[in-house]
């Protein structure tokens, strides 16, 4: 499954910006790759 999910998140971006994502391991979140923020509470201006 570990590969699986690492190939899932890969594909995404966040919500917010658009810009890709990965897991926060120290908060276990989806966080963006632009601010690290988690992609719900994302500071970056908008890419679209």
């Amino acid at each position: 499954m570990g590969s699986k999910l690492s190939d899932i998140i890969a594909r995404g971006t966040c919500a917010l910006c658009g810009k890709g994502v990965h897991i926060d391991n120290h908060e276990g979140r989806v966080a963006c790759n632009g601010c690290n923020m988690a992609t719900d509470n994302c500071t970056c201006p908008p890419e679209r």
